[in-house]
């Protein structure tokens, strides 16, 4: 392909990534978009039944990113207009005050729990700053503090003037400007998630990011993802954490959720989650799941995440539509692909950094080696549809250290299996090029392979093989395969 029509291929990918977007951001304008948003729970979490010592992966640094920022930015925020209200009489109720810098809690939950919340939104306002950037000041010069109510029983809450009697009814939280109301949680982790939740839609509502063009898979993805989170013994928090273990995420469903739609096939594309609309966030929990699985996938994925890390310091300015076309349209087939092996794939403990797929294309090789600590890996080799080929591998690799090395050749180890393949044993998939219209790539079914095998490939595309292997024990493997791929006939 020479370069205009590549420069063409990147101008459809840019356009067809404006129209999906177009279709999630254009909805009615209303004042404050996100005010009263439900936030679902999604608490179907039960604790397992052995825990790992390993302790909560925080999020990589965030680079700086040079932007200078516009007079929007530069403006006021709203002013702050949250009620003031009696301690002293409010604790005659059986309502609490706790106060930090950053947060005015009131609450009826034991003592011991409570004064521990303010501080983490104290963290959290600095972590949503190097993420996004400097909320506008006051005009008073006032420093930006939150109030949030969490309730163990509403109706003292509604008896004490607290919930306003215009807030509908809720089952987990709403929030609006500068203020949010929340129930309680029988789960400690799924209690602070659902507080840094709110507190984050707050936030952006403050800096101007809650406008009507900004898509709702974006604003509820983004609290979910600093939602996320894990605590350290220092009281330090990691916000926007891929869960490791599921016994430290107690009420987060949204990894279960993904799974049980990949296992019914009812995942969804990109271009579905950027067509979701708020009324789909009140129907059903699974939706938080799929906004915040985009927004995890795009923030930690080492190809995709200085970009999606820029789209959240200029979307108030650029606008979000202008802004993620820029940011994405070039990559869009590549970002398509990758997001539906993410979600096939997706587990506790998903080591996204090792399961990144480079696309590749090159010239038909005599032998590939295939790494055992890595996803899908291009061969360079580009089969056709129907086409049958020879393959052969040896070469041994190594896929745990403990209690003792397991050692695997090409064929695996049939005593565990990892969705439906022995651990060890290599596998096989076809990916397509972009359609030049779509800007999609396709993705075959897996192929099992093994030591050596015959197969017929499914599409026309570029052959990428991988080591078998559960997706959060990548880590700890070791060793390569040799492989050997011909035309079926070529040198008998």
């Amino acid at each position: 392909m020479d370069r205009p029509e590549r420069d063409e291929l990147k101008n459809r990918f840019a356009a067809a990534l404006l129209a999906f977007v177009c279709l999630a951001g254009c909805r009615p304008e209303v004042s404050s978009p996100v005010s009263g948003q439900v936030s679902g729970s999604g608490d179907d979490s039960r604790p397992s039944a052995a825990h790992s010592e390993e302790r909560n992966a925080s999020a990589e640094p965030l680079r700086p990113v040079a932007h200078e920022p516009s007079n929007m930015r530069r403006s006021f925020r709203p002013p702050d207009q949250r009620p003031r209200h009696d301690a002293a009489r409010l604790a005659e109720l059986g309502i609490l005050e706790y106060r930090s810098p950053r947060l005015v809690l009131y609450t009826d939950i034991e003592p011991e729990i409570a004064q521990s919340l303010p501080p983490i939104i104290d963290q959290a306002v600095v972590a949503w700053e190097e993420y996004f950037g400097s909320l506008p000041p006051a005009r008073d010069a006032s420093d930006f503090q939150l109030t949030g109510y969490i309730m163990r029983d509403q109706r003292r809450f509604r008896d004490a003037g607290l919930l306003p009697v215009t807030l509908p009814e809720f089952a987990h939280g709403k929030h609006d400007a500068q203020q949010f109301w929340m129930n309680d949680s029988e789960y400690d982790y799924y209690r602070r998630h659902l507080m840094i939740h709110e507190a984050t839609h707050c936030f952006m509502q403050s800096m101007g990011g809650t406008s009507r063009d900004v898509p709702v898979w974006y604003l509820e993805g983004m609290a979910e993802l600093f939602a996320t989170h894990g605590i350290h013994e220092d009281g330090k928090v990691s916000f926007r954490a891929l869960p490791q273990e599921k016994a430290e995420f107690l009420g987060f469903g949204r990894i279960p959720m993904i799974q049980r739609a990949a296992a019914d096939s009812r995942m969804l594309s990109l271009d579905d989650v950027f067509r979701l609309q708020p009324e789909d966030f009140v129907r059903a929990n699974e939706s938080y799941a799929w906004a915040w699985s985009v927004c995890v996938f795009a923030d930690s994925h080492p190809r995709y995440r200085d970009a999606f890390r820029e789209l959240g310091r200029v979307y108030v300015d650029e606008g979000f539509e202008a802004a993620l076309t820029r940011l994405f349209g070039p990559t869009l087939a590549d970002l398509n692909a990758e997001w539906d092996l993410f979600v096939r794939h997706l587990c506790y403990g998903f080591d996204i950094e090792r399961a990144n797929v480079v696309f590749a294309r090159d010239p038909v090789f005599d032998s590939v080696e295939v790494a055992a600590d890595r996803g899908w890996q291009a061969t360079g080799l580009t089969v056709a549809r129907n086409q049958s080929y020879q393959l052969t591998a040896e070469g041994r690799t190594v896929l745990a250290q403990s209690p003792r090395p397991w050692e695997s050749e090409p064929q695996g180890i049939s005593i565990r299996y990892a969705e439906g393949f022995p651990i060890g044993r290599l596998i096989g998939l076809v990916i397509s090029e972009a359609d030049a219209m779509t800007g999609r790539r396709q993705l075959s079914r897996v192929i099992d392979l093994g030591r050596e095998a015959a197969f017929v490939a499914p599409l026309d595309g570029v052959l990428y093989l991988r080591v078998n292997d559960f997706w959060n024990e990548l880590a700890d493997n070791s060793g390569v395969y040799a492989v050997r791929v011909r035309v079926a006939g070529d040198g008998d």
